[in-house]
């Protein structure tokens, strides 16, 4: 099944970007990812400038599979999901 997947970062973005992505490949092979853009925040506060993506994935894996390889990859870069903010 293909997955269309939204990526981005506004915390040391090209770092985070960069190594999400080089992990979501290592972990499903060839993706197709969309132009990267530049955008300021939208809804939330922060100073911080994001970079976001568009990424085509190919997997086996269920949707609830993949949504929990995805939380781990953010978890396994610093992402702390228990931030309100």
């Amino acid at each position: 099944m293909y997955y269309v997947i939204s990526i981005g970062s506004n915390i040391q973005p090209e770092q985070h970007v960069a190594a999400a992505v080089s992990m979501l490949a290592k972990n499903f092979g060839s993706l197709y990812l969309y132009q990267r853009v530049y955008t300021q925040a939208q809804l939330v506060e922060s100073n911080h400038v994001f970079i976001n993506s568009v990424l085509v994935l190919n997997s086996t894996l269920a949707a609830t599979e993949l949504k929990a390889q995805l939380c781990h990859i953010e978890e396994s870069l610093g992402r702390d999901r228990s931030d309100p903010r």
